[in-house]
C-alpha cells in the first residue's frame, strides 16, 4: 500500500526556465565564449554533477557552494568575465523565489497521501518557496541532512526515516533519470519518471507528462490494496523459513504465513485470488520436494495468484526440487513469476553450510526480493526458466528416521512438531518409520531425547563429506 509520495524539487516543482535563470544564461553567454545556451546549460549541468559528487561526508559542500565551485570551473572552461557573486544573487533568488510548475498546486490539492519534498537545495530556500505558493508538504529532506546529494541512498533512506514508510510504501517522482530514478532504487523506492515535455521512451520506468496524472495512478494503486502476500512455508528445522524471511521481508511489510508442517489444517480452504503474491518455500530431500509439503500443496487452489518458488539445501545440490515445485503449484493454479535455489545448514549435519544463510546471502536474497518487487510492479513477470528433470529423479530411501532416546522424558514435544504424525504422543519411543518423512523436526526441539541411530548416522556423514563440500551459491531466476 503506497502511504507517502516523494517529490524532486527543481525540475519538478521549480521550474528551470525562470527569468532569473534565463538571465544567468544571458549574462553568461554575452561574458564567455559560448553563445549557445542548451550547450551552455548542459555544461552547467556537467561541471555541477562533478562537484556534487565531491562532495560528501568531510568534503561536503553546501548548494551555495557546490554551485559558485561551479560557476568557477565552467567559467575556466569558456573564458567567463561575469561577476560570479552577482550570478549567485540570481540563483538564490531562483531558489527561493522561482515559479512554480501549473501543475504543482493542483496536484497538492488532489492528492490524499502526505508528500515529501526531496531536494538537494538548501532547506531554508525550499521552505521559503513552499510558503510562497501556499503549499504544505508534510516534510523537507535536503541534502545538508546527510551531507550528501542525489543520486546518494543516503538521501532518500533519510526520507523513509522522517516519513515513517517502507520502501514499498512510497513513490518517488522526479525529472532526472540519474539522480532521482536512480536513486530512490538504490533505497529500494520505486520511481515516477517525469517527462514533460516528452522524451526517450523508457520501458525500465512509468513516466507521466504531468504531476496531476500520478492521481489515476495512485487510485489504481488503491485498487491493489486488497492484495495479499503468502508466505507458504514447509521448514522442519527453520533453515528454510530463515532463507524465506530475509527475501519475504524485501518483499512486503507483512505476510499470512501457512505453515505446511500442519498436519490438522484444511489447506484447500484458504482464499487466494488473482492479485496475491506467494513465496512458497520447501527444503530440497534427496533432491525433490518432501512428500509431506507435495500432497500438501496439491490441495491448494491458487485461483492465478502469483507465485515465488524457493527451495533451501545443505549444500549437496537441490536436483529436480525446483521444477517438480513448479509442476505442483501450477496445477494448482498458480502462476510462477520466479524462482530460488538458497542456502542453509544441512538439516542432519550442520558442518555443512554451516551459517547459512549468512550475511552476503542475506544481501543476496534482499536484492532479489526488490527485484521481485519491482517486477510484478511493471506487470513483467514471463515465467521462470528453471533448471531440473523430468521426469524426476527417484525418491531415494529415507533411512535416516529418528528413534527416541535414553534421556526422552516423554515430554510429548516431538509428537506435537512431526508433520505426518509418526510419533505416538502417548508414548515416544514409538514410531511409526513407514510414516517418518525423516524432516529432523523432532531433533530440533529435542536433540538429546530423539536421535538418528549413531551407526546410520555415520554413514550419512560419510557420503555427505564426499559431496557437500565447497561453498555453493545461491541461485536465482
Amino acid at each position: 500500500m503506497i502511504k507517502a509520495i516523494f517529490l524532486d524539487y527543481t525540475g519538478t516543482i521549480l521550474r528551470e526556465d525562470c527569468w532569473q535563470m534565463k538571465e544567468v544564461q544571458r549574462r553568461v553567454c554575452a561574458a564567455s565564449t559560448c553563445r549557445d545556451e542548451d550547450h551552455l546549460l548542459a555544461r552547467f549541468h556537467a561541471h555541477l554533477k562533478d562537484w556534487e559528487a565531491q562532495s560528501v561526508g568531510a568534503t561536503y559542500r553546501d548548494a551555495d557552494e557546490v554551485v559558485t565551485c561551479t560557476f568557477r570551473s565552467l567559467g575556466e572552461e569558456i573564458s567567463m568575465t561575469e561577476d560570479i557573486p552577482s550570478l549567485m544573487k540570481l540563483m538564490r533568488s531562483f531558489w527561493a523565489d522561482g515559479a512554480f510548475f501549473p501543475d504543482v498546486a493542483p496536484f497538492f490539492a488532489l492528492c490524499s497521501l502526505p508528500i515529501y519534498v526531496i531536494s538537494n537545495n538548501g532547506e531554508g530556500y525550499v521552505a521559503r518557496a513552499m510558503a510562497k505558493h501556499g503549499l504544505n508538504p508534510a516534510g523537507l529532506v535536503c541534502a545538508d541532512h546527510v551531507r550528501a546529494y542525489k543520486p546518494a541512498r543516503s538521501l532518500f533512506e533519510r526520507a523513509l526515516e522522517v516519513s515513517g514508510c517502507r520502501p514499498e510504501e512510497v513513490l518517488h517522482v522526479g525529472d532526472s533519470y540519474d539522480s532521482d530514478v536512480t536513486g530512490a532504487r538504490s533505497a529500494g523506492i520505486r520511481p515516477i519518471l517525469l517527462q514533460r515535455k516528452g522524451g526517450p521512451a523508457r520501458a525500465d520506468v512509468t513516466t507521466i507528462s504531468s504531476l496531476t496524472h500520478l492521481i489515476p495512478l495512485l487510485k489504481e494503486e488503491r485498487k491493489h490494496d486488497s492484495m495479499k502476500y503468502y508466505k507458504i512455508l514447509f521448514s522442519p528445522t527453520g533453515g528454510t523459513k530463515k532463507a524465506a524471511d530475509i527475501l519475504m521481508h524485501s518483499l512486503c511489510r507483512e505476510a499470512v504465513q501457512v505453515d505446511l508442517m500442519d498436519r490438522e489444517a484444511d489447506f484447500g480452504a484458504i482464499p487466494f485470488a488473482a492479485e496475491d503474491v506467494c513465496l512458497v518455500a520447501v527444503p530440497s530431500f534427496g533432491g525433490r520436494v518432501p512428500v509431506p509439503a507435495a500432497q500438501r500443496l496439491a490441495k491448494m487452489e491458487g485461483n492465478g495468484a502469483r507465485v515465488i518458488l524457493m527451495t533451501v539445501y545443505g549444500n549437496r545440490h537441490y536436483d529436480d526440487t525446483l521444477v517438480e515445485l513448479e509442476d505442483l503449484l501450477s496445477q494448482a493454479g498458480f502462476r510462477p513469476v520466479a524462482g530460488v535455489a538458497a542456502l542453509a545448514e544441512h538439516s542432519m549435519d550442520r558442518r555443512f553450510a554451516q551459517g547459512r544463510p549468512d550475511a552476503a546471502d542475506q544481501a543476496e536474497l534482499e536484492a532479489f526480493g526488490r527485484t521481485i518487487r519491482q517486477r510484478l510492479e511493471a506487470g513483467e513477470y514471463p515465467a521462470p526458466a528453471l533448471p531440473g528433470n523430468r521426469p524426476y529423479k527417484d525418491m531415494p530411501p529415507l533411512l535416516s528416521k529418528p528413534l527416541a532416546t535414553e534421556d526422552c522424558g516423554q515430554c510429548g514435544q516431538c509428537a506435537e512438531v512431526c508433520p505426518v504424525g509418526a510419533i505416538d504422543p502417548e508414548n515416544a519411543a514409538n514410531t511409526n518409520a513407514d510414516l517418518c518423512a525423516s524432516c529432523m523436526a523432532c531433533t530440533t526441539v529435542c536433540a538429546n531425547g530423539r536421535q538418528v541411530p549413531a551407526p546410520i548416522m555415520e554413514k550419512l556423514s560419510a557420503m555427505l563429506e564426499k559431496v557437500c563440500q565447497g561453498r555453493k551459491e545461491n541461485e536465482l531466476f
